[in-house]
């Protein structure tokens, strides 16, 4: 009996470990990166890290830009210039050179307190772990004597790079910094394409003077970095046929730098308690690995599964770093072709710790990108490690968000004001507007000490439709605002309409990948009134057929619509131009659309909601189609009747046109002579009126 029963555990027990294994498995290949699965040789097979996604992120950039230099025809360009650097060094022509480079580090965060001794568990981490990042950095790329980036294990090649880097001391406007940029962008976390979308371009200092670093928690708890690729010059010498109607194959400027996990930024040799580090990957060396693709070099196994020499299309061309077709994980020394792999060299995938080695080869890469190639030849000139301007009284306006909750016309705008100078701030004047409209002022009170900021909460009503925030920082302390270079910040928000029909048309235009997407529309009580199905995959590059549903709505109630994208990337524009759209049966009113998103989109439009009567009620009145590029129509309540008249006038505020009111037919109007752009109608009756705005298209 004992017997049978250890015997039934033990099946019990085997069956379990493969389900976990199954599970583990599938968990695995549901990763992601860039919107697609990452391939399993990516994925460390011993604790399930993903080392690096700058291959994934260059095919990435490369799939949204046909015409992107890809690796070989890079090489046919930069190939050259690292030859005659060879000669040149023959004959004794090369200077010693150290390229001093400016870093900014910014710390993308969701508005959690910055990482203390006493407590750190969040993405916001402490100034001394990013600090660590640098020092880091200068030991592996100085190869500095007594540290750990002059170890001397395996082929003992590591050479002094002369790459130097410094923390940025003053920013874009001149204003004195510490080089650490915090950013609270409401999100916990961030999927790669999210990143590439938002946080870059919303966040990035001007990559020609500083070399951008972001820390992020990433959506894929997994990665641990990624880095883009160096550009070079968009004009090309006669000698370079064949390349000069090629795009810069470095991608879009403003995604240009480098990310890391908020984990693996700096290193627990220098922890003074407060770090928050992944136990594996804690030395700082991801940020060395990834630096090094920013700096132009490849993957030491040359990204393929072949023994063909390193430095030849299928390797890492550069000549001193052993031929190697798989990339290693441990430390442990293998030969994988002709001699052992070298598993100390940054560019491979072994632990931090194991990491000690640039070669001169890799070097001459590094010359010959930090000369030659864009965001790159500039940074040693830059200024930005030189100390900046400081002033007494120095306030920022800076990361403000604009959310509208539903169907509501109240707009919340959450202004994050910071004490940059070396005065305590008691007090605040914000004006603001929405649009460019009738300026409204906010005063602010309370403390503020120097390097401190504060989340100032500003509300207001708007129209439905598209708007703008626009707020500046007039004064501080009663007194005008010493720096004004960074007192102006701009957010786009956006009103839910509310339309008086019931019957509406959804129009989605999946994607490739339609299997990816899903969506419902639910109403005000929470209530899934439509939804998806699950969708399948095109077939070749050939889109699916356009989903067209008619629904009818009840009235007098909000609906929020919500698009999900299971792997982070919406609908448009990587895998086929997907869309959606929600509009009124006739097509003339657009209640919702979209496209471009990460992994979810959420739009809400009410239906002929009438919970008030007032003529000043917001979305009582409204015009549509707005923009329009012809007939314009007003829609006002019947209850109200006809309206007195109205007035339209341009952006500067002159009389376009005036209008008494007498028949229903007075309420189209032809904007087909008016020029492009914005203006506002005034709808009066009696003693009451209501201002809207439109574009004309």
């Amino acid at each position: 009996m004992k017997k049978t029963i250890t015997l039934k555990m033990l099946l019990i027990l085997l069956c379990f470990t493969t389900a976990n294994q199954i599970f583990s498995q599938k968990k695995q290949i549901e990763q992601t990166l860039f919107g697609k699965p990452v391939k399993q040789n990516n994925i460390n097979p011993e604790n399930g890290y993903i080392r690096c996604a700058s291959k994934e992120y260059e095919d990435y950039l490369q799939e949204n830009n046909p015409k992107r230099l890809n690796k070989e025809q890079f090489e046919a360009w930069i190939g050259p210039i690292i030859e005659k650097q060879k000669q040149d060094a023959i004959n004794g022509r090369t200077p010693q050179t150290v390229f001093n480079i400016p870093v900014v580090i910014h710390v993308i965060h969701n508005g959690d307190a910055i990482n203390t001794v006493a407590s750190h568990t969040s993405e916001n981490i402490s100034y001394a772990q990013a600090v660590s990042q640098i020092t880091v950095m200068n030991q592996d790329f100085r190869r500095l004597v007594g540290t750990p980036g002059n170890g001397s294990t395996g082929y003992n090649l590591g050479v002094d790079c002369e790459v130097n880097f410094c923390l940025a001391q003053r920013d874009p406007f001149g204003n004195a910094s510490d080089g650490v940029d915090r950013v609270n962008l409401g999100s916990a976390s961030w999927s790669t394409s999210a990143i590439n979308s938002t946080v870059k371009p919303q966040t990035q200092w001007d990559p020609t003077r500083y070399l951008n670093m972001w820390t992020v928690r990433f959506t894929n708890t997994s990665l641990l970095g990624y880095a883009q690729f160096p550009s070079r010059p968009s004009t090309l010498p006669a000698t370079t046929s064949g390349l000069e109607g090629l795009s810069t194959n470095g991608g879009s400027s403003n995604t240009d730098g480098v990310v890391a996990g908020y984990d693996v930024f700096g290193t627990n040799a220098v922890n003074d308690g407060s770090f928050v580090l992944n136990p594996t990957y804690n030395l700082g060396r991801t940020m060395s690995h990834e630096v090094g693709h920013w700096i132009g070099l490849y993957h030491i196994w040359g990204d393929d599964a072949q023994c063909t020499g390193a430095d030849t299309s299928t390797g890492d061309y550069v000549a001193d770093t052993p031929d190697s077709n798989v990339e290693n994980y441990t430390c442990v020394v293998v030969q994988n072709c002709t001699g052992n792999d070298m598993v100390e060299n940054y560019m491979d995938y072994t632990n931090d710790a194991c990491m000690n080695t640039f070669t001169a080869g890799q070097k001459a890469r590094m010359v010959a990108v930090m000369t030659n190639c864009v965001n790159r030849s500039t940074l040693s000139s830059s200024n930005g490690c030189t100390p900046g301007q400081v002033y007494g009284l120095d306030g920022t306006l800076s990361t403000v968000t604009a959310t509208v909750v539903g169907c509501s016309s109240t707009y919340s705008a959450a202004v994050t004001l910071t004490n940059r100078g070396t005065t305590n701030l008691t007090s605040a004047e914000i004006t603001y507007n929405v649009d460019g409209g009738t300026n409204q002022t906010y005063n602010w009170t309370g403390s503020i000490a120097t390097g401190v900021s504060t989340i100032v909460t500003i509300n207001g009503t708007a129209t439905s439709g598209a708007h703008n925030f626009n707020a500046t920082l007039t004064k501080v302390n009663t007194v005008l605002d010493q720096n004004t270079t960074n007192n102006t910040f701009t957010k786009p928000f956006e009103i839910a309409p509310n339309h008086n029909a019931t019957d509406v048309e959804f129009n989605l235009q999946k994607d490739l990948f339609a299997s990816e997407t899903s969506w419902n529309l639910k109403n005000s009580a929470g209530t899934i009134l439509y939804s998806s199905v699950t969708y399948t995959n095109a077939r070749g590059t050939t889109l699916p057929a356009l989903l067209t549903q008619n629904w009818t709505l009840p009235t007098n109630d909000c609906y929020t619509f919500t698009i999900n994208d299971s792997y982070s990337d919406g609908i448009c524009c990587t895998y086929g131009n997907g869309y959606y759209n929600i509009k009124s049966s006739n097509g003339l009113v657009t209640l919702a659309s979209g496209a471009s998103f990460s992994a979810s989109e959420v739009k809400s439009f009410g239906i002929n909601l009438l919970e008030n009567t007032d003529f000043e009620t917001p979305n009582s009145i409204y015009v549509y189609p707005n923009p329009t590029k012809g007939i314009l129509n007003i829609s006002v309540p019947t209850e109200f009747g006809l309206p007195n008249n109205y007035t339209i006038t341009n952006y500067l505020g002159q009389t376009v046109q005036h209008k008494v009111v007498s028949s229903e037919n007075d309420l189209s109007i032809n904007t087909s002579a008016f020029s492009k752009g914005v203006y506002f109608i005034t709808v009066e009756k009696g003693n009451e009126k209501k201002i809207v705005r439109f574009i004309k298209e």
